[in-house]
């Protein structure tokens, strides 16, 4: 299968899949949504990228004679591949680095930049070499973001020095990769120590202790690691007391990513490296070198990234040493190949055809007018295409852009038909893969394919004039309303929803903190028979009915008279009552068919989340993938999402498995038992045919397996998901086989009824069969293998029946309720006779009786396990022995009902047997549904079992570390991960990658898709799914522009505070632990006593004791601008790191940490006291390795988590939830949970759950340490003028300044983090629910607000302001605006205040607390660079000021980020207070405490203006939603749902365009 077939089956089963879920009842509207998902273009692609051919330059050999260099040894000439041309750009990198200029190489991926940095730097040891100075020492180091960069050089300079030592050369080299895997020393079991050494490199130092001892000539690593190795006292020997005379090169790959804050870091790692190295002996000019990926525009970026460079080096780059790629230039042919050469060719390249061969022979020379003189046929092959016309114009064109699949074969075979024109050009692009240039021998085609997929917006419908469903947003159609709808997951019933205000229908509110936060369903009546509730004892009056104006949305109650508009055009629709206990989201069940999902979403939109749409893409392309290529990585943003997709993937393939296995078993059996086979029989036939797809590991025992099979076959006997169950699809008739000893009631064959004795039997299972809906089956299991309910693991609880009325019982059901199913469906078979409803229901209940009570006399006589029914108390569960199953085949016939679309093995007398549907069935043959999704992949071949695995920062390092070895050799199918995987790491034979959303930038696109098909002739294929969001959906429509990979210039500043603070204080500690390295040992030496801490106050004695020295050295690390700032001109800085404070005043970061982790020990130790007083002693262990795991922790492992020192993954505020980890064997002891603190507000918000390395994790509260008290501050909001105040407790409460009062309300700020109760982590069951959001508030400027710049200036409609210091507060309100109750003793956090009734609540150690519970919200504070962007004329727009400041503010959210080529989440946007005017101000600012220097790039007008353009191309309506709303395709996103329902894409184009006519 070629790889444009492979892009169109996964297409094919992804629209079945939607299809599939997404099934509507009407029927009208199921054909309108079908069709709109043929048009809608849900695909892009595949398209076609080719990895560029670069210029070449001359040879390193050519190269050094001509630059004077002579007598250089042929073995180190022939280590450097002395004959083989360089590129260009890398011969313009080595005369940079011989002429000792420091340059950027920005020449993208696969251009060989390595050997642009590598070649100098071993030319340079080489010449020390030559004049006999060379000395052990460092001359190079080589920073990597990410060790598996480092990784790829450490291979590429093992062979260098391979080479030198086959070659007997007198030069040798050493290098070592100093990275967190490093063993210490020889004995070092824990990194493995001896695989290192037994794998040890020629030239290489593998040991930690021996690159102390002979510090290397190149040292590879990672940022991160430097910064320990800055720190750490035992790395001295590598940079001090001389160590570092030698050294001479810094080495930065892949300088683009370092942008906004983490430029900043790097830039002051950099320095501090810089002056370690000047006071370790460097004496020498230090030359810097970057490599980058491609710029965009290299005339227009190269003085940007010189600067960028320069500021982030502290070190001079010209702009002629920015090194861009030149690319060969394509001789053009003549000469036209014909489609059946390329049949030949093929044949020769794949077969080794001898025929096929002869023929390329004679075509050479037809071509070349000689005999060829090659004998490889790869070359043969590739000297006749350079040769070919078609083929020469592919490769050009694809040097200039990527092209779809479609457009090239349009290109070059314009005469052909379209099938055709598409298999010649998939031919030729295999053929220009598998030939080899007869020169260079390389491929002649290094390709790589990308496919897009995307997400819908949701179905939106509308009925007047006429039934129609749109897949995007609108409000209005032509003369009619447009409706959002859900579906019954069930039947396909769908429900209009929204909510209720000012008397029309409108969106509802779906963002949590939000008072209106809630969603009403309505179900519409037409042609929907009546409504009838599961059971009697739920009552009918519950439901509510609505006229609905399908003109204006008008909507009222119809008991309250006609709708006002007056418009005629109405429907009756019922609301449906909520009991969801989370909000308003849900409800409890389908209105139509009582179906009840197991009590979970029952009822759903249509856009439900990524993760089936995700799992139906990675199935697809797995089951695509031949053996041995079954690898996939996947990639997310979000490192929770790629978490919960791994276990999501998982346990939804295994259930898929699990079902495909049974109807192998099933159709596997010559000669079916005409009776069927029991449940035993198919536990027994699962075992011996199939154990392997029911095995969970490899050391599973037969009782395991076992219990696993029993589980599977009763889940899908009594499962909830009915429509995509074996039977649901039809491929499986589960059946009771009744005794013969059961009388049938004679009522039943007398009139009315008048069935035989066959009919009765059959209707009497059937009634049996109702059981499995009411969970009301007894589990009998094997003996060997124990099995109960729970061990199910289905929604919902098992039931028990009994005839009679049931009050009360939730846990009971009626056998012979009249309100219910069965009843129901009997009365229906009655008034099919002619039988009156009313008296059709009491003979339905007397019959119900009378099968009863033939039932229980039957079972009086029967032994137990005979038994129809089980006694269960005073009630009765089904008997399953009774039950057999059936197979069915394609050939055979089935029914499906005309309304619900329930798929039915056999038909009792014509009716659906969906409780409350009034459908009848028709005849179809089973082979018409095919077209089922789920009845495809069960059909499917299938292995059984998907190893999906966790790749995130969540994961403990060793944990992570086993898991990319796993993946390496092929014994785990999916990786997923965030960006953990997205820089240099060559996973060798991969050739798939899964992009689960949209990256950020283009060069990390490229970055991500770049780890597949980096081996020649197997080209990678990369699929994308383009969530919705607004960046995704923008992408999808222009994919090109994320495909080439080409970035602007980063930015950098570095005037941000708490990033500067940090690394003031990792320098002052690198000398502190110099001086008194057995503090460095552990936590419990470097804190001295727990009971009065110690180390704090001693590094401020040290600190004061070498003031004058200190503080000269951060003058030289500190960017001069801001010395005042941090206090260096008066020594206020000692405060700052290292200040203990009162009363929460210069508390300094380290202080902090070491009031919690003193808090933290103590508190584990008076817990290991009272439960070895309470004598329990399990508990008692468990706080005494709490204890020592406090105690012994590393120091560094312990000022990186608690943010004391710079942490690179988290530039700013980070706190963590913390799981009580104890050393080993917990999964506590598996993972580090840690946000930045804007984020960790709603995410560990007390209640709120993750998920991480497949377990599930829940904040129990806030981190409460009892010698500081929790920072409390107060708040005013102005609602109607969007004024937001604050004040801290004790000072005046302000007045806002519109002089209205306010709402007034208290939050804290977590600033120790968050905490999870010490009960074990949950296995996961489903998606946790995001419970709580966040909301952003200005609170005002600190300076003054200086006008940049008026646009247009003559008539100024918007102004900005130069970049200023502002102060926001981030607020997670909790639910619907209810706050959290937490305890101020030990920080239990509640969303509802316990009754006073309650006894005290638990600590989350499990002790008894009688602390007050305080009712607040949580916040977070920060200052930061923003931009005031100040409309003062709204150009006609007449919307509600604030909503129309917001609807403008993200779009301009969206374009700036777009220019800037930056993150959306990077920067954000708020409204500032309105006035009486008509002026709105927008504030954007950098979402990063201290700054980032990224909003200030638009005070500039010329870039300011572009960001207006972008902005205008994100509203212009290409997303496809109407002009009164929004979509995430334009303005939404998930961080401003609070505003979903009032952002308009109309308003913002209307304005943007009126603006740009006037610039």
């Amino acid at each position: 299968m070629d790889f444009s077939d492979m892009a169109q089956n996964i297409e094919e089963k992804y629209r079945n899949y939607l299809k599939t879920t997404f099934y509507f009842r009407d029927p009208e509207f199921r054909n309108s949504f079908e069709e709109n998902l043929v048009k809608g273009c849900l695909s892009k692609g595949p398209f076609l990228e080719a990895i560029p051919s670069f210029a070449q330059g001359d040879t390193p050999r050519n190269l050094l004679k001509k630059l004077g260099y002579k007598n250089i040894d042929d073995s180190f000439l022939s280590s450097l591949e002395g004959d083989r041309s360089l590129y260009s750009h890398q011969e313009k990198a080595f005369r940079r680095a011989l002429s000792n200029e420091n340059y950027v190489v920005a020449t993208g991926t696969g251009s060989g930049k390595t050997e642009a940095f590598l070649y100098p730097i071993l030319f340079h040891i080489y010449q020390e070499f030559l004049n006999g100075n060379l000395k052990k020492g460092i001359r190079a180091i080589i920073l990597y973001p990410m060790n598996a960069l480092a990784n790829d050089q450490r291979d590429r300079l093992g062979k260098i020095a391979s080479i030198l030592e086959e070659k007997k050369s007198a030069f040798r080299f050493t290098f070592g990769q100093f990275i967190g895997e490093t063993p210490e020393d020889a004995n070092d079991s824990t990194r493995n120590a001896r695989d290192h050494l037994n794998h040890r490199l020629p030239g290489e130092l593998v040991l930690r202790s021996e690159m102390r001892t002979t510090p290397p000539h190149i040292l590879l690593t990672n940022y991160s690691m430097l910064e320990y190795l800055l720190l750490r006292p035992n790395d001295s020997p590598l940079f001090d007391n001389g160590a570092s005379r030698f050294f001479k090169f810094i080495v930065l790959d892949e300088v683009h990513q370092y942008n906004g804050s983490r430029a900043t870091e790097m830039a002051m790692l950099l320095r501090r490296l810089k002056l370690r190295l000047r006071d370790g002996g460097c004496t020498d000019q230090l030359q810097c070198i970057a490599t980058s990926a491609t710029l965009s525009d290299p005339n227009e970026s190269n003085l940007k990234i010189s600067h960028f460079v320069t500021e982030l080096f502290g070190e001079p780059f010209l702009k002629e040493n920015i090194i861009t790629a030149e690319k060969n230039k394509r001789a053009v042919s003549e000469y036209t190949l014909e489609p059946e050469d390329y049949q030949v060719l093929q044949k020769a390249l794949s077969e080794n055809d001898q025929k096929s061969i002869e023929k390329i022979h004679t075509l050479y020379i037809e071509i070349k007018g000689d005999q060829p003189d090659l004998v490889d046929i790869p070359r043969l092959a590739g000297a006749i295409l350079k040769r070919d016309k078609k083929a020469c114009s592919l490769l050009m064109i694809l040097e200039q852009s990527t092209k779809t699949i479609d457009e090239l074969a349009e290109k070059l075979f314009p005469e052909k038909q379209s099938i055709e024109r598409k298999s010649l050009i998939n031919l030729l692009v295999q053929l220009l893969i598998k030939a080899r240039d007869p020169e260079s021998g390389t491929a002649l085609l290094s390709a790589r394919y990308h496919f897009f997929l995307r997400s819908l917006e949701g179905a939106f419908i509308s009925y007047y004039p006429q039934k129609r469903i749109f897949i995007d947003r609108k409000i209005t159609d032509r003369n009619g309303m447009v409706f959002e709808v859900a579906l019954c997951r069930e039947c396909g019933q769908h429900y209009i929803i929204g909510k209720i205000k000012n008397g029309h229908l409108v969106e509802a509110v779906q963002d949590p903190s939000q008072t209106e936060f809630g969603i009403s369903y309505f179900r519409p009546l037409e042609n929907a028979g009546s409504y009838v509730e599961e059971d009697e004892s739920e009552k009918q009056d519950t439901q509510k009915k609505y006229s609905l104006c399908l003109i204006c949305g008008a909507i009222a109650q119809e008991k309250n008279g006609d709708l006002k508009c007056g418009h005629n055009k109405s429907i009756t629709v019922v609301k449906e009552d909520s009991s969801n206990e989370n909000g308003n989201k849900q409800i409890s069940r389908c209105g139509f068919c009582g179906f009840t999902g197991g009590n979970r979403d029952p009822v759903r939109s249509i856009v439900y989340g990524t993760d089936g749409p995700n799992v139906v893409i990675a199935t697809s392309l797995f089951q695509l993938l031949s053996e041995g290529k079954r690898k996939i990585l996947a990639f997310a943003d979000n490192r929770q999402e790629a978490a919960y997709f791994a276990w999501y993937l998982e346990d939804s393939y295994q259930e898929i498995a699990r079902r495909n296995a049974m109807n192998k078993i099933l159709c596997g059996i010559e000669q079916y038992p005409s009776d069927g086979l029991s449940l035993i029989s198919l536990f027994d036939l699962a075992y011996k045919r199939s154990k392997n797809y029911f095995q969970d590991q490899q050391s599973s025992d037969e009782s395991t397996i076992k219990k696993n099979i029993q589980i599977a076959f009763y889940r899908e006997l009594m499962t909830n998901e009915k429509r995509i169950s074996l039977e649901g699809v039809g491929l499986l008739q589960w059946k009771i086989k009744l005794p013969e000893g059961l009388v049938v009631p004679i009522l039943m064959l007398n009139p009315p009824w008048s069935l035989d004795d066959t009919q009765a039997r059959n209707l009497i299972a059937y009634l049996l069969d109702t059981l499995r809906s009411d969970k009301a089956i007894e589990i009998n299991s094997l003996p060997d293998a124990p099995i109960n309910f729970d061990d199910l693991s289905i929604k919902g609880t098992q039931l028990n029946i009994k005839i009679g009325e049931i009050l009360g019982n939730r846990n009971m059901r009626s056998w012979d309720g009249k309100l219910g199913g069965r009843a129901k469906y009997l009365s229906r078979i009655l008034i099919k006779k002619g039988i009156r409803e009313e008296d059709a229901l009491e003979k339905a209940v007397q019959c119900l009786r009378q099968i009863w009570d033939n039932i229980r006399e039957y079972d009086e006589n029967a032994s137990l396990n005979d038994r129809i029914f089980y006694p269960i108390n005073d009630a009765r569960r089904l008997n399953p022995n009774w039950y057999r199953a059936f197979p069915i085949h394609k050939e055979s016939h089935v029914f499906v009902c005309n309304i619900c679309g329930r798929v039915h093995a056999s038909s009792l007398f014509g009716i659906c047997s969906s409780p409350h549907c009034n459908g009848d069935l028709e005849l179809i043959d089973a082979v018409t549904l095919e077209r089922n999704h789920y009845r495809q992949l069960y059909q499917s071949e299938m292995i059984p079992k998907m190893r999906v695995e966790e790749h995130t920062a969540q994961l403990d390092h060793d944990v992570a570390r086993f898991f990319q070895h796993e993946f390496g050799k092929g014994k785990i199918d999916v990786l997923s991960c965030s960006t953990t995987f997205e820089l240099g790491v060559d996973l060798g034979d991969l050739d798939n990658v899964f992009l689960r959303n949209i990256p950020p930038e283009a060069f990390n696109y490229a970055q991500r898709v770049g780890r597949c098909g980096r081996r020649p002739g197997n080209p990678g294929f990369a699929i994308s799914y383009c969530r919705r969001a607004s960046h995704d959906l923008f992408y999808f429509l222009n994919p090109e522009r994320m495909i080439n990979g080409k970035i602007k210039a980063p930015s950098i500043s570095l005037q941000n505070e708490k990033i500067l603070v940090r690394h003031m204080t990792a320098y002052a500690l690198t000398k502190f632990f110099y001086r008194f390295p057995d503090r460095f040992r552990s936590v419990n030496e470097f804190i001295i006593d727990f009971d009065n801490p110690k180390a704090t106050s001693d590094f401020n004695t040290f600190i004061i004791d070498n003031i004058t020295r200190m503080t000269q050295d951060l003058m030289k690390i500190i960017p001069i601008e801001m010395h005042t700032q941090m206090g260096l001109h008066n020594e206020n800085w000692v405060k700052v790191i290292s200040g203990i404070g009162e009363e929460n005043q210069n508390e300094s970061r380290l202080y902090l940490a070491e009031v919690e982790v003193s808090s933290d020990f103590k508190s584990a130790c008076l817990f290991e006291e009272q439960a070895t007083k309470d004598k329990r002693y399990k508990l008692a262990q468990w706080a005494n390795d709490r204890k020592r795991t406090i105690a012994d922790e590393d120091v560094l492992s312990f000022l990186s988590r608690k943010a004391v020192i710079p942490k690179y993954g988290f530039p700013v505020d980070v706190v963590e939830l913390d799981t009580n980890r104890i050393r080993t064997g917990q999964e506590s002891s598996k993972v580090t949970l840690q946000r930045d603190l804007s984020m960790a507000i709603s995410e560990f918000a007390p209640s709120s759950s993750i998920i991480a390395n497949k377990k599930e994790w829940t904040s129990f509260g806030i981190k409460r340490v009892p010698e500081k008290e929790l920072q409390k501050v107060h708040y005013k909001y102005c609602e109607k003028h969007n004024a937001f105040m604050t004040w801290n407790p004790g000072e005046q409460e302000p007045e806002l300044p519109c002089k209205d009062n306010g709402k007034k309300f208290d939050y804290i700020i977590p600033q120790f983090g968050f905490t999870t109760s010490i009960d074990p982590p949950k296995n996961p069951t489903g998606r946790v629910e995001k419970v709580f959001s966040t909301r952003p508030h200005f609170v005002g400027i600190l300076g003054n607000d200086i006008a940049s710049f008026l646009t247009p200036k003559d008539d100024p409609i918007i102004e900005i302001t130069k970049s200023i210091r502002g102060k926001l507060v981030v607020l997670c309100e909790g639910k619907k605006g209810a706050g959290f109750y937490i305890c101020e003793q030990c920080g239990a956090g509640f969303r509802e205040r316990p009754s006073v009734f309650h006894k005290p609540h638990n600590t989350s150690m499990k002790q008894p607390c009688t602390g007050q519970l305080e009712w607040v919200y949580l916040g977070h504070e920060f200052v930061t660079d923003i931009v005031q962007i100040k409309i003062k004329k709204l150009l006609g727009v007449t919307s509600d000021r604030l909503w129309f400041a917001y609807s403008l503010g993200y779009a301009l959210l969206a374009g700036t980020a777009q220019v800037l080529e930056i993150p959306e989440n990077d920067i954000n946007i708020t409204v500032g207070r309105l006035t009486e005017t008509e002026e709105i101000s927008i504030i954007m600012y950098d979402d990063v405490p201290g700054g980032a220097g990224l909003v200030s790039q638009i005070e500039k007008p010329e870039t300011f203006k572009k960001c207006l353009e972008a902005s205008l191309e994100r509203v212009n309506g290409s997303c496809g939603c109407g002009e009164d709303t929004s979509c995430y395709g334009c303005l939404r996103n998930y961080r401003n749902q609070f505003a979903h329902p009032n952002l308009k894409r109309g308003d913002v184009r209307y304005f943007l365009t009126e603006l740009l006519s006037r610039i």
